[in-house]
């Protein structure tokens, strides 16, 4: 099926969905695309992946946490840029490719042996020299590159310039004394009563207040002596 083809055949299928749609259903379609400002079809070319742009504005919208449509706004602009820039790369990529199968031919007259590098060395030169290809694509991707971090600098610059006109945090008031007719006095301390006096025990510098222990021992009991008196 042709692009034509494919395209009519597009809109036959969203004429069939609006159909069956509610009204509610509709608006909520129609929001669909301020939710990042700039749609796909403005970015993403019919041969490159839609599902793959939606995962890098994703990956955008989750770092950068866009809090209002003007922030919103400069996270469309990076990931354009960003989608762009990787395009440039890709085209890179495909001309030295494309320009290296054109000049095998004429390289294998020329030569007997050539490496990759030397080919691809000659392919690049070629672009540059010749063609002014390179030149045309290095300066998309340098123009992509500034678009990238210009969006990136005016964000953080209106986030720092809105921190600063923000109104400083009230402080709290002062706690207010409290009337001495609502003061409440402290009950009177009650006086301790007297400690008894420890009893002293024959050891200087020892104190209890419990009465001393005998202290055991294990002599033996001296038995009375028995005398034997004589008869006269």
């Amino acid at each position: 099926m042709s692009s034509r083809q494919q395209r009519i055949q597009a809109r036959r299928n969203g004429a069939k969905a609006a159909g069956s749609k509610s009204p509610a259903g509709i608006q909520k379609s129609a929001t669909n695309s301020l939710k990042h400002g700039l749609t796909s079809k403005a970015i993403v070319l019919s041969n490159e992946s839609q599902a793959i742009f939606e995962d890098l504005h994703a990956a955008y919208v989750l770092e950068f946490l866009p809090q209002s449509t003007v922030e919103m706004d400069l996270v469309d602009q990076m990931v354009a840029a960003q989608w762009r820039l990787r395009r440039i790369w890709r085209m890179q990529t495909c001309a030295l490719d494309l320009k290296m199968d054109m000049q095998e031919a004429e390289l294998a007259k020329k030569y007997q042996q050539i490496d990759q590098p030397t080919r691809a060395t000659v392919a690049l030169a070629a672009l540059a020299n010749e063609e002014r290809t390179l030149d045309l694509l290095l300066r998309y991707e340098s123009a992509h590159t500034r678009a990238h971090q210009r969006a990136i600098n005016s964000l953080f610059k209106m986030r720092n310039e809105k921190l600063r006109n923000d109104p400083p945090p009230t402080a709290a008031p002062p706690c207010e004394p409290v009337p001495k007719s609502k003061v409440q006095p402290l009950p009177p301390i009650s006086e301790a009563k007297e400690a008894p006096e420890p009893i002293r025990t024959s050891q200087p510098g020892y104190e209890s207040n419990n009465p001393p222990t005998p202290i055991a021992t294990d002599m033996p009991t001296p038995m009375p002596e028995i005398t034997h008196e004589t008869p006269h």
